[in-house]
């Protein structure tokens, strides 16, 4: 347990003063740095950020809901006053407010040194880290413990669709953190989860991603194998996949490793799993198990949250109860508009693995329709041997509507062509494609490759999804 005030902005200070002067935020808009804009708000810290004038989606939202004094627009008069400033890793040397920053001397942090150095030491810290569904995990963890009463600090990097902020600090001595392996900051090329000092460590999965920062799967292990060796003999590792990537990492522990799965092989295995019209439902253990949510993916994610909230006390049967109202997170396979018998939904799986789990779901949620996917390629596309990957899973839509490259020039690991060989790829495999060209002409470019009673699945950049709700509105005439 924590005792006396927990300390904010200069370690003794108490939340609710405001004499140290605001936090401020380059970059405020990023899922992570809204997150924690939104704890520190919360706990009384006065906060302001700034960031570039498209900022988009669910971080916006949520700064106005939240009532976040935020600007969408860099100056360098923003970090005036600030005591301490925050810097998103999107933001380098030249952005006017990291100029005066450094300009200044003003006390600057990334966002996970910022965690570190405030609330995670001397703390039992719960990391959950991997390619996919860190995020789903993350929050079923945090939602299970908060439910049952603990109070945990956590961090989320997005927006929870129950009633629960994606951030709050300080907790009473139990933090839930969402650990990142993107670099840190302009000059930290360290993973984030490298500043979270694990006592518990959940890895989801690992698959060759973000070619933009890694440089193969040997980048790749190095970096998880910082948050490895943080682990004490006396932690624990849970992992929710028996990948070859996942087990290199797994292997580097140092101490009690534990796998849940569907496999017989599994040291904590899932029963009886089944997707009904209403949710999932799964056994583990003897305990039942039924959540509001769909796909196999997300039993194994609250499996994983479970059996971890079951290594920091609490029961399996409260899990089981309390994620029985579990809603999910934004972004997630959400129905975004239905016009005409046509429903769109969205989804974040850009990776064939990922992809295809999704792909599995929609099936079996709606066997008897066609299945379309409206797919715009973006960063991880540059990956070797993703077209392939990629076109297989795609064969198994009735028809693929295949967008360009999202920001070709400015991600350069992107291959501008990627769009033109996954087509000629699916043309072999005599897959139903259409080109629709950039996302900003998918209302116009769309509706007519649509009929009643298709269920379309965008997956596209977070930057571009809320255009989708123009294609739905296109739907409608």
């Amino acid at each position: 347990m924590i005792s006396g005030p927990i300390s904010t902005i200069d370690l003794g200070t108490p939340p609710s003063c405001s004499a140290a002067g605001p936090v401020h935020f380059v970059g405020i808009c990023g899922k992570g740095m809204s997150s924690l804009a939104v704890a520190l708000h919360r706990a009384g810290v006065p906060v302001t950020g700034s960031d570039e004038p498209l900022a988009y989606g669910e971080p916006v939202a949520l700064l106005q809901a939240e009532g976040v004094p935020h600007r969408l627009e860099f100056h360098p008069d923003h970090v005036i006053g600030a005591s301490k400033v925050v810097i998103s890793r999107q933001y380098s040397r030249g952005n006017p407010e990291v100029e005066a920053v450094l300009a200044a001397q003003i006390p600057y942090y990334s966002l996970p040194q910022f965690i570190l150095e405030h609330f995670l030491h001397g703390q039992k810290n719960v990391v959950v880290a991997g390619t996919k569904g860190k995020t789903t995990t993350t929050t079923m963890l945090a939602w299970i413990l908060e439910q049952e009463g603990l109070s945990p600090g956590y961090f989320i990097g997005g927006v929870p669709k129950n009633q629960m902020p994606p951030g709050r600090f300080p907790g009473r001595g139990l933090n839930v953190i969402e650990g990142d392996d993107y670099e840190t900051l302009f000059w930290d090329h360290s993973p984030k989860f490298a500043y979270y000092r694990p006592s518990t460590v959940l890895l989801t999965n690992v698959y060759p991603d973000h070619p933009e920062y890694h440089q193969g799967d040997g980048s790749s292990l190095n970096h998880f194998r910082t948050l490895m060796c943080q682990l004490p003999a006396n932690g624990l590792l849970l992992t929710g996949d028996n990948g070859p990537l996942s087990r290199q990492v797994a292997e580097m522990a140092p101490c009690m490793r534990q796998r849940v799965g569907f496999e017989e092989s599994a040291d904590i295995r899932i029963h009886d799993w089944n997707q009904e019209e209403d949710g999932i439902q799964f056994t583990l253990g003897n305990t039942k198990f039924f959540l509001p949510v769909t796909g196999r993916h997300n039993a194994l994610n609250a499996a994983m949250a479970a059996v971890a909230a079951e290594h920091h006390g609490v029961p399996l049967a409260h899990s089981a109860a309390h994620l029985s109202a579990f809603q999910g997170v934004q972004g997630r396979q959400d129905l975004v508009g239905s016009h005409r018998g046509i429903d769109l939904y969205r989804d974040l799986a850009y990776l064939p693995e990922s992809l295809l789990l999704v792909q599995e779901n929609f099936r079996l949620r709606f066997p008897d329709r066609r299945l379309v996917l409206l797919y715009q390629p973006f960063i991880v596309n540059g990956l070797p041997g993703k077209d392939s990957e990629l076109s297989a899973v795609m064969s198994q839509f009735d028809l693929v509507l295949l967008a360009d490259v999202f920001k070709p020039v400015l991600c350069a690991p992107v291959n501008p062509g990627f769009s033109d060989t996954v087509q000629a790829m699916l043309s072999a495999r005599a897959t139903l494609t259409h080109r629709v060209g950039t996302v900003e002409s998918w209302p116009q470019s769309v509706r007519p490759h649509l009929v009643p009673g298709d269920v379309v699945l965008a997956i596209a950049h977070p930057k571009v999804q809320p255009l989708l709700d123009h294609v739905v509105e296109a739907l409608a005439h």
